[in-house]
């Protein structure tokens, strides 16, 4: 009843319990409303002396219980630098999150790639980073500022070439001119990215035309007459010593049709006096050319577009020869392959040169035994058109009746016909066990060798019906032999 000792006690009882539930209620809803659920207690930041009162060391590792360690400067930043809000999860975790993109999305957002948590301009750092891009940073271009390039704040999509950011120096070059003298672009042709300053310059005359000789000597306006001509200048000998070509006399370059490739018979040191090395020409002397006039070859002062094949100068040798006749045999008209630069006489033809090389038997036999009626070329390499005979007449085994191959080395070689030798391991099947001892004709019947089947039951079917124990026919076994026996 109301007003008892017992009614009052319950009443306390459940005022003491509502408080409890209240503060801790307000406690949680506090923590759920500031900062959401960071699921730590309020005392390891808080002081009871206020909400807004913190602890001097606050109980909180953010390396250990975050997914962002604090390294390098973020260690000295105040936390609502970056907790723009109470809810700390809301932070971002990307660099783009805090720091302004003065690069306007040129690069990734990944500010790492170039600066780190110690220091915003590391310099070494995107050095290092410039020599993974198209332009890694050569010479002295290491030591020169960023802006000195990328100008504007652009750095993306320029251009990689000398002349991308050098066109203006260029253009205003005076000694030369190196617009007139219509000069490459590729500075590095004559600059040097290892040297500062743009005045000391080098030309490399032996990667165009190597000066030497008389050619050290000369002034540059000889070959070089007008700017222009620096870049169009020919290497060729002619374009420079057309004159001295025309006029020569002794022999006469022009009427003999002489090539205008100098430097065959003169050199760099003077046009006179000239020696011609026919060895440096397409065709070499040797042997029995080494004496001959040069008359014999070169008729009527032809110098140029002489043929280097034998048959040019030895077609009478070739249409006169007998033994054998070239004509009639349709001798190939590479006269090297049987004759020598020694001498037209005596020949021999190496028969090992040919597609057929002669082993055994066939080094002795006549050449009239295989080259019949003079005929030498499209003559086939396989044995049968030479044997067809000897198959057609042989009897044991009789190779037309029993469909043998025309491969004759299956069985003979090269030294006799007989005896002959048969692998069955060349074939589908190879003998093992008992069928190498069985007489061939066992399996060939009548003779017949080829399209035979390879199956066990093919050979095997009468052993397959006379077995009785167990009776193969009425108890239905597999026709697959090998399941049950051996070879």
């Amino acid at each position: 009843m109301i007003g008892t000792p017992r009614y009052r006690t319950h009443l306390h009882t459940f005022i003491v319990l509502l408080i409890a539930a209240l503060i801790m209620f307000s406690n949680a809803l506090a923590q759920e409303h500031h900062h959401g659920d960071i699921k730590i207690k309020c005392e390891d930041c808080h002081l009871t002396e206020g909400w807004d009162k913190l602890k001097p060391n606050l109980n909180f590792d953010h390396n250990s219980q975050t997914t962002f360690s604090l390294d390098g400067q973020h260690q000295s930043v105040e936390c609502t630098e970056c907790h723009t809000s109470l809810v700390f999860s809301d932070a971002d975790v990307t660099c783009a999150s805090c720091h302004l993109d003065i690069h306007q999305g040129q690069f990734a957002d990944e500010c790492g790639a170039c600066h780190t948590p110690e220091t915003w301009n590391n310099e070494r750092e995107m050095a290092l980073r410039h020599s993974e891009t198209r332009f890694p940073l050569p010479g002295v271009h290491a030591t020169l500022d960023c802006q000195n390039c990328h100008q504007s704040g652009q750095y993306t999509n320029l251009p990689i070439d000398c002349d991308g950011c050098h066109i203006e120096r260029f253009l205003s070059s005076v000694n030369p001119d190196h617009q007139a003298a219509a000069f490459s672009a590729e500075c590095e042709d004559c600059h040097s990215v290892n040297i500062a300053g743009w005045l000391t310059a080098n030309y490399e005359h032996p990667e165009t035309f190597i000066l030497s000789g008389g050619h050290s000597t000369s002034d540059c306006i000889e070959c070089h007459t007008g700017q222009a001509s620096y870049a169009e200048s020919n290497p060729e000998c002619f374009v420079c010593h057309e004159t001295d070509f025309v006029q020569s006399t002794n022999p006469d370059h022009s009427g003999g049709a002489f090539s205008q490739t100098c430097e065959e018979c003169h050199s760099i040191n003077g046009w006179e006096p000239a020696e011609f090395d026919h060895n440096l020409s397409a065709f070499v002397l040797n042997g029995a050319h080494i004496p001959t006039d040069c008359l014999d070859c070169h008729t009527n002062n032809q110098y140029t577009g002489t043929s280097t094949e034998c048959y040019f100068c030895h077609d009478a040798d070739f249409t006169k020869a007998e033994n054998p006749n070239h004509l009639n045999g349709n001798f190939s008209e590479l006269c090297g392959d049987c004759h020598t630069e020694e001498d037209w006489t005596p020949a021999d033809f190496d028969h090992n040169l040919s597609e057929f090389t002669l082993q055994g038997a066939h080094l002795s036999v006549e050449c009239v035994d295989c080259h019949v009626e003079d005929q030498y070329s499209g003559i086939s390499s396989d044995c049968y058109p030479c044997h067809q005979v000897d198959y057609e007449t042989v009897e044991e085994p009789d190779h037309r009746k029993g469909q043998l191959d025309l491969d004759c080395e299956l069985c003979h070689n090269f030294d006799t016909w007989n005896p002959s030798t048969f692998s069955h391991t060349t074939t589908t099947f190879p003998l093992t066990g008992s069928h190498i001892q069985t007489e061939c004709q066992d399996c060939h019947i009548d003779g017949q060798y080829a399209n035979l089947a390879i199956d066990c039951y093919s050979c095997h079917d009468t052993d397959f019906s006379d077995a009785e124990n167990p009776n193969h026919t009425t108890g239905k076994l597999d026709h697959d032999c090998e399941q049950c026996h051996t070879t």
